[in-house]
Formats: structure tokens, sequence, C-alpha cells
């Protein structure tokens, strides 16, 4: 699966600088996390699902998923419902009839393939598809790989590790120069004080 240590990126979209047109459907991307189960709700076998990405609607658009449990189990489900709850999603899973069935479900991963998130437009991709790229300043500086993508509510901020050295990398036009997804590499053009240590 696509990630990087808890938590996982939220499969958002973003813009991409102008460089290449990715493919946002990867096919060696595996199962992407959508959010975690963290309870139940109410007595008839219901979940709640946090959402990685709260504004998503995948969702509510696909006829089944990959349960991801924390000893390495992994099981799939058919949804025969979801719906938006305060701040989580609860859903009907298959198997799921009672308060007991969906106990034993708590701290799941819930996951998707990759070709069942929308469809992304020339200049976007999602977040999952920064995580292990290799990042290079304009001058040829080498900064280590993307670990993580935090969403922040105004742009991501990429996180670059290499040994023990850490970087936060904006992913904004004035610093992201561009994205190769096929090379495996990020190009970015920093802004005074961003990188120093």
């Amino acid at each position: 699966m696509t990630r990087a240590g808890p938590p996982p990126p939220a499969p958002r979209s973003s813009h991409v600088p102008p460089a290449g047109t990715p493919d946002a459907h990867a096919s060696d991307s595996g199962p992407i996390a959508l959010g975690r189960i963290v309870g139940t709700h109410a007595l008839r076998g219901e979940v709640r699902i946090h959402l990685y990405n709260p504004d998503s609607a995948t969702l509510a658009s696909v006829d089944s998923v990959e349960l991801q449990h924390a000893d390495g189990r992994r099981e799939r489900r058919r949804i025969s419902g979801v719906r938006p709850h305060k701040r989580v999603a609860l859903a009907r899973l298959e198997g799921c009839a009672t308060i007991e069935d969906a106990e034993r479900l708590v701290g799941a991963e819930v996951c998707v393939d990759a070709g069942a998130l929308p469809d992304l437009g020339p200049d976007e991709l999602y977040h999952f598809q920064l995580v292990g790229l290799a990042v290079h300043t304009v001058d040829g500086r080498d900064l280590g790989r993307v670990a993580e993508v935090m969403d922040l509510a105004s742009h991501a901020v990429c996180v670059v590790r290499d040994g023990d050295r850490e970087f936060l990398i904006p992913f904004v036009d004035a610093i992201v120069r561009d994205v190769d997804l096929d090379a495996g590499t990020m190009r970015i053009e920093p802004l005074p004080g961003l990188l120093d240590d």
C-alpha cells in the first residue's frame, strides 16, 4: 500500500506545476487508504469511519473495500450503505449485523484500489503519488525523499527526509517547479530560509 507511516496521506488532489502529465491511477500503487474504522454506531452493526479526506465521496462510490487490520490480516467487504454523520462516515459492511460484529473491525484501515479513485485532470495528482519521490533543488542539491504529505487548510506540505534531516516543503507553485512521476522526482526552488538547518 502506498503510504508512509501514520497518519497516511489523504488521497486529495493537488495542482501539478507544468512538467509531467501523471497517470492518477498507476497500477502499481496498490490499495489506497481512505480512512480508519474508529468505532461503532448504534446496535445494528454500523461502523464509524474517520476519513483522511473528509471531502472525499469515494467511499460512497465503491461497491467494496479492503480492510487492513493491525495484525496484518486483509479482508474484502461489500458496502451496503454509507452516510455522513458529524465528523465521520457511517457505513454498513457485509457480515456486520451486530454491534459485536462491528467492534471486531475497529482499528482496521479502509482501503480501495487506486483505480477506484476519481479521474483527475492533466495538471492534477493525488497526494499518495508524491510519497517516495526524490526531491532536488533547481541547482542540483539532493534533499531526500517525500516520506509523507500533510494536508493543511491552504495547501499540502511534503515532509522530505534524508537520514536525520527533515524538510517541510509547501506544495505550492512558488516553490515546486515540476513533478515527474515517471522519473520519480520533484524539483523545487526554495524560498530564502526554507532549508535552513
